[in-house]
């Protein structure tokens, strides 16, 4: 295997297949990145055994070939060389030789013979997507997933398909993010729920962020989601298990609504957290007509108290909210105004952007 190509084309398409492969691994070869040339393409491979990312790079290939190289290393030294710099490589038994200007390394490889690959989705539903649409119901709800949840199926995202469009849900028992995709599915027949892994859509939001407004192909089955994103093929394993029934959990109706500036109420959490009970995180609202108060303390007997003006009319009302839950969902609204529903201090809190249905944001209360 021989082959040279440009270090600048070479090492964000590396980046990103390495971005899947873990450190620590139980198998040698998976701590490595599949490479295999194929004429005036580099086709690179990196896998966890639950998600794989393939990318091609195009190069001036010499000798066709196959090897696993040390994922790391081998992106830690084209970072290494400066801009515009070309990378001379070639295989000699199981040592990979670089070269580019007055630098050279030597990689040892491990055989292609080992390195488990996945095959194309088969028996599967196809569809397109535009990639800046969906990348907006990921990052509008990814943020709820549960974090290494013994009910696994809470560490992923619920994607919902029907032939009106795809819905994300994301829940870790204590708030829950729901957004609506409304787009024609002709070929979804009867509604589909796939459980995709958080690793899985963390990855998938950077490839989508470069995708621009480009669409992508997605194929899925009861067991595996492949997407291409340009030159990039992603694949991941699902999730088994049942999702709970989340309609249960959003309020339908709720008594009061609070309408304010965003960035305001965001800034406002942010300062009074700071004197909140760091385990806990707990600040409480307490509501009157046209004014919030913010308050928290902590077990040192510190306190912090913050007003706004906000446009509410109704009877006075006092809830407490974990704080970083709230400034999450915040964090998902792209607009100037924000739209709070509440019904009593025990009952869950429903953020909206006004106007629009396609997103909605739960939290639950705490006792305070």
């Amino acid at each position: 295997m021989k082959f040279s190509c440009e270090r600048d084309e070479l090492l964000a398409p590396l980046q990103t297949v390495n971005a899947v492969i873990e450190r620590r691994q139980t198998m040698a070869v998976l701590s490595n990145v599949l490479a295999k040339v194929e004429g005036d393409e580099l086709v690179l491979t990196g896998t966890d055994l639950e998600l794989e990312v393939r990318t091609t790079v195009p190069i001036s290939g010499d000798t066709d070939g196959t090897v696993t190289i040390p994922a790391r290393k081998f992106s830690d030294i084209c970072r290494s060389l400066p801009e515009g710099a070309r990378l001379d490589c070639r295989l000699e038994g199981q040592r990979l030789s670089l070269s580019s200007g007055r630098s050279k390394f030597v990689l040892s490889c491990l055989a292609a013979d080992d390195f488990p690959t996945t095959d194309a989705v088969e028996d599967a539903t196809s569809l397109e997507i535009p990639a800046s649409v969906l990348r907006k119901g990921l990052a509008r709800t990814h943020f709820a997933m549960a974090v290494a949840d013994v009910r696994f199926y809470l560490n992923g995202m619920l994607w919902e398909l029907d032939a009106q469009g795809l819905r994300c849900v994301a829940t870790d028992a204590h708030r829950l993010a729901r957004h609506d995709i409304a787009m024609e599915l002709p070929n979804i027949g009867e509604k589909q729920q796939l459980i995709v892994p958080r690793k899985a859509i963390v990855e998938l939001m950077r490839l989508l962020g470069e995708a621009g407004e480009d669409n992508v192909a997605m194929r899925f089955n009861a067991r595996s989601l492949q997407i291409e994103v340009g030159q990039t093929r992603f694949t991941t394993k699902l999730l088994e298990g049942r999702y709970p029934d989340y309609e249960r959990v959003i309020p339908g109706q709720c008594e009061h609504w609070i309408t304010g500036d965003t960035a305001a109420l965001k800034t406002s959490l942010q300062r009074v957290s700071i004197l909140s009970n760091e385990k806990y995180r707990g600040v409480r609202l307490k509501l009157a007509n046209d004014t919030m108060v913010i308050q928290s303390h902590n077990p040192e007997h510190e306190e912090a108290e913050e007003e706004l003006s906000i446009d509410y009319v109704g009877e006075e009302l006092g809830i407490g909210f974990n704080v970083s839950y709230l400034l999450d969902a915040l964090g998902a609204i792209d607009n100037e105004h924000y739209n709070l529903g509440l019904s009593g201090p025990d009952a869950s809190g429903v953020l909206k952007v006004p106007g629009q249905d396609e997103s909605v944001f739960v939290v639950m209360p705490m006792r305070l």
